[in-house]
């Protein structure tokens, strides 16, 4: 996952899950982020937020996986 955001050209900003919501908001309102990805039910208002099961599900849970 690393490797695939940096060679999109994103960057990887780390926030602690057991952050509280005000948190996070205050990391997303500096940064300003184009989109944060969290686990499913953890997302937080204050920034785009995409689950990180959607994305794969809308994929075919990744390139070139077999099933």
């Amino acid at each position: 996952m690393l490797y695939a955001v940096a060679r999109a050209g994103a960057v990887i900003l780390p926030m602690d899950c057991r952050w509280r919501d005000n948190e996070k908001q205050r990391l997303a309102s500096h940064f300003e982020p184009a989109a944060v990805m969290v686990e499913p039910d953890a997302a937080f208002a204050g920034a785009p937020c995409i689950a990180a099961e959607q994305g794969l599900a809308r994929r075919g849970r990744g390139h070139g996986s077999r099933a």
